[in-house]
C-alpha cells in the first residue's frame, strides 16, 4: 500500500468509515473497501486511489508501453474495467460485503486529462479530488492520529 492510498484509508476513517487496506485478488487488489453505517443501515464502498504530487499523465489500465489505447477516453474505460470491474476482484468484493449493492469511488490527485472523468461519472462512479476528501476528514471532529500525521506530511510535499 502506498502513502496515497493510506492517507485516504485515514481521512475515510477520519470521517467515521471503517476501512479494509489492499485487498488482494490473485495479481489484482482493490485499494480500499469501505463501511459505513448510514441511517441504521451498512454502506458499502470500494475505493480506488490515484494520486501524485505531479499531474498524472493518461490514466491507462496499463504501463504506457502495454497494451492500452492511445485514446484518453478508452484508456480511462480500460483503467475502470481493470480497477473497478474485473470478474475476480467484483466476485471477492461481493463475497466480503455480502451484497452486490456497493457504491464504488475513485480518488484522484491532479490529472493531465480531467476530462476523462466523465467516464467515470458516466460508469457511476463516484469521482473526490484528493485535496478536498482531506479538508472534508480535517473538519472532522473524528480525526485519527494517522490521518493527522499524513496530513501534517501533506502540507510539506505540498499533496494537499
Amino acid at each position: 500500500m502506498n502513502f496515497g492510498e493510506q492517507f485516504v484509508a485515514s481521512a475515510f476513517q477520519s470521517l467515521g468509515y471503517f476501512v479494509i487496506q489492499g485487498l488482494k485478488v490473485g495479481v489484482r487488489e482493490a485499494d480500499l473497501l469501505a463501511i459505513k453505517i448510514v441511517n441504521s443501515k451498512f454502506k458499502y464502498y470500494h475505493i480506488e486511489v490515484q494520486i501524485s504530487r505531479n499531474p498524472v499523465g493518461v490514466l491507462r489500465a496499463q504501463s504506457r508501453f502495454g497494451k492500452t489505447s492511445n485514446n484518453p477516453m478508452k484508456a480511462a474505460e480500460e483503467y475502470i474495467d481493470k480497477k473497478f470491474f474485473q470478474k475476480d476482484v467484483v466476485k471477492t468484493i461481493k463475497n466480503c460485503f455480502g451484497t452486490s449493492k456497493y457504491e464504488r469511488i475513485f480518488i484522484h490527485g491532479l490529472l493531465r486529462e480531467p476530462e476523462q472523468l466523465k467516464v467515470f461519472n458516466d460508469r457511476d462512479i463516484k469521482c473526490l479530488d484528493f485535496k478536498s476528501l482531506a479538508q472534508e476528514a480535517n473538519k472532522s471532529s473524528h480525526k485519527t492520529d494517522a490521518f493527522l500525521n499524513f496530513y501534517d506530511i501533506s502540507k510539506l510535499v505540498h499533496l494537499k
